[in-house]
């Protein structure tokens, strides 16, 4: 192969590449690749020189014509052009955005009917279906992740058990928008008298952000013992609960908290907070 069809030949695999790589079928790009680089065509010599199947040749021509990447000059033979180069780019942005319209368009027009036919059948499923009993996640930004997004979803109530809630100033955000939302929020904390000095400290300014942020949607009780860490949100709502026992032993970032949706074990955990709630001091 001479130096000159080399060069030719690497600049039709690059330009196939760049047609590749901005959305274009194989076929699509290899013929358009051919066409850049002759100019202009017919197509047998397309069929004779890019090895795409003859009815295929037709076919993708005529799919770039209705993209606007080629040209038709009708005669006999027929006579195809590539646009110019710095046209392509534009070209299918058009004809992407002209797509993407098509599309939602399509959709808009079928969302009200699908979501009428189908809703019954999906609520007839989840009513027969099983709710996973519970999701295992790490401690730490995992769990603050579900106790967010339990937060963000609450309707009617939030239930904390915790020692110091130390999170609060992360999740404080969520838990007023909840608390403008109407929410009431019950926390149950570790009796001050369980800290040295300088937990009580820290203990005090977290317990003071709470106070300020959350007003009246706010009541707060002091255990002497929390044997459960976590949250309780809308027991008799749908609502969901994240915990985590008590293990000294073992190091924060090799806890694990478990996340359920399953009523039953939903409204026991509620249950157990309403319990100790109703026998702590305020």
């Amino acid at each position: 192969m001479s130096e000159e069809l080399l060069e030719e030949f690497d600049e039709l695999q690059n330009a196939k590449k760049l047609l590749l790589k901005v959305g274009l079928t194989e076929y699509q790009a290899t013929i358009l690749s051919f066409l850049l680089l002759m100019g202009e065509s017919k197509a047998s010599t397309l069929y004779e020189v890019s090895n795409v199947p003859s009815a295929k040749v037709y076919e993708t021509l005529n799919e770039l014509g209705n993209m606007g990447l080629v040209k038709i000059r009708p005669g006999r033979p027929t006579i195809y052009l590539s646009i110019p180069p710095e046209r392509i780019m534009e070209t299918l942005i058009n004809h992407k955005k002209k797509e993407l319209e098509d599309q939602i368009s399509t959709l808009e027009k079928i969302s009200k009917e699908f979501s009428e036919r189908l809703s019954p059948i999906y609520d007839k499923s989840v009513k027969k279906g099983h709710t996973e009993l519970l999701r295992i996640v790490k401690v730490g930004k995992p769990s603050e992740g579900e106790t967010r997004r339990l937060f963000a979803n609450a309707k009617t109530e939030i239930n904390i058990f915790s020692k110091v809630m130390e999170y609060a100033p992360k999740l404080i955000d969520v838990l007023e928008e909840a608390a403008n939302r109407g929410v009431k929020i019950k926390i149950i904390l570790l009796d001050r008298d369980e800290f040295d000095p300088e937990r009580q400290k820290i203990a005090a300014a977290i317990e003071e952000i709470l106070v300020k942020r959350l007003g009246s949607s706010l009541e707060i009780k002091f255990s002497p013992k929390v044997p459960l860490r976590g949250c309780i949100v809308d027991s008799d709502n749908n609502g969901g609960c994240i915990f985590l026992s008590e293990e000294l032993e073992v190091p924060l970032f090799l806890r694990e908290a478990a996340v359920s949706e399953n009523q039953a074990l939903v409204s026991s955990l509620k249950l157990f907070f309403d319990l100790i709630w109703k026998h702590v001091a305020d």
